[in-house]
């Protein structure tokens, strides 16, 4: 077997120390393996594997194309082929027992489910002399069939092999958080069959991101989280195809593309926590297959298109903790297939529009910490299908009026936090379905409403941390469905 001899110049070289502490731990075939080290007056000396065709000729790639002296430290290529060869390791044999096993053609054993060509190949890769062990290319051609690539978390990872064009059956494509790679393959227009995208987490993009264009048959396409993004190539508008596109967390993303507007059979869309992002394009209203657009953490939005009332088979609209959101266009009245809203958070907001009471089909409304909010129309008592309604914290809110009237579906309220609230509607005998009432911290009200016995469903009932109510209904001993009744701190009623 041939070795190879790697030399330390220097009577107290660090980097020996650190490779020679390391190495011993390696124990897998496809792991450079420490055979001696020795050391002289001039320096140091180990003898290791000789890796054929593989480090060296990565390092000396690298070298090239990025025009360097030192491509990466020893440890840097350690990390990768650790990560490559994780969970295939002899955890439970000694290091003797383990090279042994390695030597006598013995690996661990593969999963049931794995594909004869892909056992073999990975066995292949598992014998003990380099020489015997298929090249990249030689793998990737054996790849040829291969539907999914799954390369997470390399972070160390900066440039993708080349052979990736002999991989055109493809179809799943995983390189999220593969923080240093900047570029995408050269080879990405081979990939005619490529239906899923990742590549969240990275955190520089110097590709040409017009290359997405060309993945005609992309359904899901995921840049969550690539923190340098700052736009949104037209040509994304060409994946017709694509049904889900996600860049939640792409923080220095400060629009949007107007060819989003080709995007026909896009379903679900997340630009959540673009915090840079000031304004949608008009053009988003003809997304008309959309049914989830979360926007929420979208810090600097102050207003939305009105046209975002032509998406009616929305039924999922989230814009929590859009604070500068002044106010929700009127057209949102328009979205008739709605059942969740959540304007949580939204701390700008002063008012509700009327023709919000058109979304009769919604399920779930979360108001929570709209601070600014000081009453709820009369007509949103039109939400009949309504069945959970937060507006906790909305520490402006003075009244409800009489807007709960018609929530007979409704089975959970929380209304927790709401300091300035002085009274509960009469009203609150219609809630028939209600199980759940939260008024905890609602240190204004000085009395709750008789008609609230009349809950024959009601289970759960938080009233703690009152400072004003001086006493309880006594008709409240008449619910028996009552199994949960907290009172912590109401320190008035103990006098």
């Amino acid at each position: 077997m041939e070795v190879a001899k790697k030399i330390f110049f220097g009577s107290n070289n660090e980097y020996f120390k650190l490779e020679v502490l390391a190495l011993p731990g390696m124990f897998h075939a496809t792991i450079m393996f420490l055979f001696h080290c020795t050391s002289s007056n001039h320096g140091y000396s180990i003898i290791i594997e000789l890796m054929v065709k593989d480090v060296i000729s990565l390092m000396w790639r690298r070298k090239q194309k990025l025009d360097i002296d030192v491509p990466f430290l020893n440890f840097v290529a350690i990390d990768i082929i650790l990560q490559l060869s994780e969970d295939v390791l002899f955890s439970n044999l000694k290091p003797k027992e383990a090279k042994k096993e390695v030597k006598s053609d013995e690996c661990p054993t593969l999963l049931d489910h794995c594909p004869s060509i892909l056992e073999t190949m990975i066995k292949d890769c598992w014998k003990f002399n380099p020489k015997d062990r298929p090249t990249f290319l030689e793998i990737c051609k054996l790849l040829r069939c291969t539907k999914y690539l799954f390369m997470t978390s390399c972070s160390s990872l900066i440039i993708l092999p080349n052979g990736l064009n002999n991989v055109t059956s493809l179809t799943t494509f995983d390189l999220s958080q593969c923080s240093s790679l900047t570029l995408l393959p050269n080879e990405l227009d081979n990939f005619t069959y490529l239906i899923n995208l990742e590549t969240s987490g990275w955190s520089s993009f110097i590709l040409s991101l017009h290359k997405l264009g060309n993945l005609t048959s992309l359904t899901t396409l995921d840049m969550k989280r690539c923190s340098s993004l700052t736009s949104l190539p037209n040509e994304l508008g060409n994946i017709i195809s694509l049904i889900t596109l996600n860049i939640e967390g792409c923080s220095s993303l400060t629009s949007l593309s107007n060819k989003l507007t080709n995007l026909t059979s896009l379903i679900i869309l997340n630009i959540s926590e673009c915090s840079n992002l000031i304004s949608l394009p008009k053009e988003l209203g003809n997304l008309t297959s959309l049914t989830i657009l979360d926007m929420s953490g979208c810090s600097n939005l102050t207003s939305l298109p009105n046209e975002l009332g032509n998406l009616t088979s929305l039924t999922t609209l989230d814009m929590n903790r859009c604070s500068y959101l002044i106010s929700l266009p009127s057209e949102l009245g328009n979205l008739v297939s709605l059942t969740i809203l959540n304007i949580s958070e939204c701390s700008s907001l002063t008012s509700l529009q009327n023709e919000l009471c058109n979304l009769t089909s919604l399920i779930t409304f979360d108001m929570n910490r709209c601070s600014s909010l000081t009453s709820l129309s009369n007509k949103l008592s039109n939400f009949i299908s309504l069945t959970t309604l937060n507006i906790s914290e909305c520490s402006s809110l003075i009244s409800f009026l009489n807007a709960l009237s018609n929530f007979t579906s409704l089975t959970t309220l929380d209304i927790s936090g709401c300091s300035f609230l002085i009274s509960l509607p009469n009203e609150l005998d219609n809630l028939t379905s209600l199980i759940t009432l939260n008024i905890e911290r609602c240190s204004s009200l000085t009395s709750l409403p008789n008609e609230l016995c009349n809950l024959t469903s009601f289970t759960i009932l938080n009233i703690s941390q009152y400072l004003s109510l001086p006493s309880l209904p006594h008709e409240l001993g008449n619910i028996t469905s009552l199994t949960s009744l907290n009172m912590l701190k109401l320190e008035i009623l103990a006098k």
